[in-house]
């Protein structure tokens, strides 16, 4: 049996993580002997093992880990490992120089800018991965920013889109108000919600300033913010300070993600810097209206005023005008969230993503 190994580097749940269990499910119901390599316990771990995949821990611990390099090598060799497949920085370099070390064919995924163009090593480095690996972008947008401030060239990048099991998000009634309920949302209360980790590439700081200008016309408004990372403590001082303490909730991680978005009125995304957003794509699955800043390849789904209201980035005016637009015109509201559920359908399902990745495995397997 051919085995696929995948790498990453986070053990936290996100967009990338889950991206990578996806597929290594898939590639495991293909009958492929899926395996997945990750750096340390966590979130990724407990899924892998639960699905019934193969897990190895061993962290990097240097910027070219040798000792990492021969212990995966030699588990590659004993268990007749035929495609490699990593996603982010780190394990894509690694990955990288273990297929050049074994001959072993790679597909190496980026989801997004993070600090790639910051130093030129980096660039350089992100050069030879699209010469020796088989390179994936998750958006047309993150594929022209490679070309463009990386300098790799056009055709060593493929572009396929992520894509959702659009079933688990479908709407239902009884699952809102199920979760409104649970959430201690009263009829007629708005919601609004954001989906994604406490970190600073995800502009909460900025989803809180319009928070306070939306809670001025409408006093009873909830924000829901659903995500963990180090910067909850100074987000709650913030909203303490600018007097919506009442207003705003930190939910932490959940793994109901398709119950708060059916809950949600609004769903909102403040972030400075995003490939293609999975938690955007289940949004428009769930019907949910969006305002969402203008970054990455959210504009490629998202149609200022036909499937969502794009915002500013950094600019906690422009994203309380865009909430405040999506709250007051029902009727425009309700016909983009039509038009972004017959895309989502259309062009980024679960199924679409998984054909293209196989298409892609069994052409360099």
């Amino acid at each position: 049996m051919a085995g696929v190994l995948n790498l990453i580097e986070s053990s936290g749940p996100g967009g990338a993580e889950n991206m990578m269990l996806t597929l290594a499910r898939h590639q495991q119901a293909l009958g492929y002997d899926s395996s997945v390599c990750i750096q340390r316990e966590g979130w990724v771990s407990n899924n892998v093992l639960e699905s019934g995949l193969e897990l190895i821990i061993k962290p990097l611990k240097s910027s070219i880990d040798i000792p990492w390099l021969k212990a995966i090598y030699q588990y590659a060799k004993r268990h007749e490992i035929k495609l490699i497949h990593s996603h982010e920085f780190a394990m894509n370099f690694h990955a990288t120089l273990l297929s050049r070390i074994s001959g072993i064919p790679c597909i190496t995924t980026v989801h997004g800018k993070k600090y790639y163009p910051d130093k030129w090593q980096r660039r350089l480095i992100y050069r030879y991965i699209s010469r020796h690996s088989n390179l994936v972008a998750v958006s047309y947008d993150l594929k022209q920013f490679l070309i463009d401030e990386i300098g790799i060239k056009s055709e060593r990048i493929e572009v396929l889109p992520n894509g959702i099991d659009i079933d688990k998000f479908k709407p239902q009634q009884s699952v809102r108000v199920d979760a409104r309920k649970e959430l201690g949302i009263k009829n007629g209360q708005i919601l609004i919600g954001a989906i994604g980790n406490l970190y600073p590439v995800k502009g909460h700081n900025y989803l809180l300033d319009a928070a306070s200008r939306v809670c001025s016309k409408h006093p009873d408004a909830v924000f829901m913010i659903a995500g963990r990372g180090g910067l909850e403590s100074d987000l709650k001082s913030q909203a303490k300070n600018l007097g919506i303490e009442s207003n705003v909730r930190f939910l932490g991680f959940r793994d109901d993600v398709h119950r708060l978005l059916q809950a949600m009125d609004v769903f909102v995304m403040s972030s400075l810097s995003e490939g293609l957003p999975v938690s955007i794509l289940e949004a428009m699955a769930s019907r949910t209206p969006i305002v969402t800043t203008d970054v990455g390849g959210i504009s490629e789904v998202i149609m200022q005023g036909k499937t969502g209201y794009l915002v500013l980035s950094q600019s906690a005016d422009s994203l309380a005008e865009g909430l405040m637009k999506c709250i007051s015109e029902q009727e425009l509201t309700n016909q983009m969230i039509e038009r972004a559920y017959e895309l989502v359908v259309s062009k980024h399902s679960l199924l679409s993503m998984l054909n293209e990745y196989e298409k892609l495995y069994k052409r360099l397997m």
